[in-house]
């Protein structure tokens, strides 16, 4: 489905993917196994701190599904948090840089006939500088983009200049694949 007009080559490599759900459940189900406690839905308020060596040796908490406050002590605390990771590391220390950039990269799920079903294609320059790839996923094909800045949030939303730009580049490079066609495989929203 290559649009095969200025096409001058094409390179092969390898890349992996995960499913980033099914990782973090094994992760879960792992240390469960091995004797840790695992919730979600709490809301980290606090660290605790050690009085002798003013380490951090626990988190205060709160369920946010009963509004209960609960002090976890630990012998390590781990800062998994993503793209929180900040706030959580000014819990500790409200001096500390921040260090992350916050970002999203957005998706367009697609029908797999825009990929073969073992390999994928992205274009290293899109005409804003970023990447856009074509990759097959769980029998369809994810179309999308490389990070761009954005602000952090529970629930990100692409947005309808962010979808269009993804039509429109993918356009560019797959053959028979117009606007209105691309556009039709995806909800409205």
């Amino acid at each position: 489905m290559l649009n095969d007009k200025n096409l001058l080559g094409a390179i092969v490599y390898y890349d992996g993917q995960m499913n980033d759900s099914r990782m973090c459940l094994h992760l879960a189900l792992t240390a469960i196994q091995a004797g840790a406690d695992c919730v979600s839905r709490v809301k980290a308020e606090s660290m605790i701190f050690d009085k002798t060596t003013n380490n951090v040796c626990g988190v205060n908490v709160i369920d946010e599904v009963t509004g209960e406050k609960i002090a976890i002590n630990a012998k390590a605390v781990v800062n998994a948090t993503g793209p929180f990771s900040d706030k959580v590391r000014k819990m500790a220390d409200p001096d500390v840089s921040d260090i992350i950039l916050p970002a999203a990269g957005v998706h367009v799920v697609l029908p797999d006939h825009f990929s073969p079903s073992k390999m994928g294609l992205i274009i290293p320059e899109t005409e804003d500088g970023r990447v856009l790839f074509f990759l097959p996923w769980e029998g369809a094909t994810v179309a999308g983009t490389t990070d761009s800045v954005s602000g952090i949030t529970m629930e990100p939303t692409p947005t309808d200049e962010e979808v269009g730009f993804i039509i429109e580049e993918a356009n560019k490079y797959v053959s028979g694949a117009t606007e209105a066609s691309i556009s039709n495989c995806l909800p409205k929203r």
